[in-house]
This record gives structure tokens, sequence and C-alpha cells, in this order.
């Protein structure tokens, strides 16, 4: 229990402070960004960090619980909206299928998606035929190799063998296809 005390207590949150800084950086050039992550104690722990951010854009958390920021987040990010205040939408994958928040020029996964058909509905919700952006933006993650999981690899295998055998919807950077 000493050794994994000892291990616990030598984790460190600059992972977290990398995708706070990506995130900061990216909303000085888009007014609206969209970001995916599949747990809500991440996006919850993001949002902190980024209110600490001063001057920043709104940050609006979506999620499946009701107590979220989901309604807001699904009026600032339509394609209709007209509020021109600078929002970054912190979101699970709830929030990746049935909406349409084409006000967003920007999507930023956080982690990777565990199944190809996620990472095409995140990046669905903006890259639409009636968006008002000419080019949409997207970031995967690129973890070290320390972090990478399992199913990261098999997400790069699925995403292959749906690009081979039947095209693929969304293009993944070469980077992350060379992981596998």
């Amino acid at each position: 229990y000493q050794d994994i005390l000892k291990t616990a207590a030598s984790i460190s949150a600059k992972r977290e402070h990398a995708k706070v800084q990506l995130i900061a950086k990216l909303s000085k050039k888009f007014p609206h960004i969209l970001a995916f992550d599949s747990r809500p104690i991440t996006l919850a722990y993001l949002r902190m960090l980024l209110d600490n951010l001063e001057p920043g854009p709104r940050i609006l958390v979506a999620t499946g619980d009701t107590q979220s920021d989901r309604s807001d987040l699904l009026k600032s990010f339509s394609p209709k909206s007209e509020d021109e205040t600078p929002t970054i939408g912190l979101c699970s994958d709830s929030v990746s299928e049935g909406v349409n928040l084409q006000r967003a020029q920007a999507i930023v996964h956080l982690d990777m998606p565990s199944v190809v058909r996620i990472a095409e509905q995140r990046s669905g919700r903006i890259d639409r035929l009636d968006s008002p952006h000419k080019t949409i933006y997207a970031w995967w993650p690129d973890d070290a190799a320390e972090f990478a999981l399992r199913s990261d690899e098999r997400f790069i295998e699925r995403y292959e063998t749906v690009d081979n055998l039947l095209g693929s919807n969304m293009p993944l950077p070469e980077t992350i296809r060379e992981r596998k």
C-alpha cells in the first residue's frame, strides 16, 4: 500500500494543464470551440482550470446530466444563434449525436474515442453541409506512448478497416495512424 500511495502522490496534472493551454490558445483564434471527453469528471476538472483563466470565454459543460449546461450549449452553438459571446463547449459523448452545433469551427478530442462511430459523431456536430464555415479544424490527442491505451490501438485498427472497406467520413491525421 505504501508503494501505491507513493505512486499516486507522484501523479501530476500536467496532461490536463496541457489540454487547458491548448483550448485557451485555440479560443483566441476560434470564438466557438467544442471539446469532447468521454468522462464527465474530466470535463468538470477542465472547467475549473479554464475558469481560472482571466479574461476568458464563457465555459459550458454539457453532459447527460440535467443539471449540466446542455440547453445553453445547444442554443449558443446552434447555426441560427446570434449570440456573439466567445464560448468553449466541454462535452461528453452524450452530446456527440443528434444535435447541430455548427457555430463551432474547431473541435478538440480530449481523449481518443473508443470506436470510429463516436469519432465521426463528434466531428459531425460541426462538419455539416449547412456549416457557416468554409473549413473546420480538429485536434486529436497527442499523448506519449506511456499513456497510450490498448483501446487507442484498437480504434486506429478499426478506423483503417472502415476506411479500407467503406471509406471514412472523416480524415484521421497521419501522426495518429502511425501510432499502432
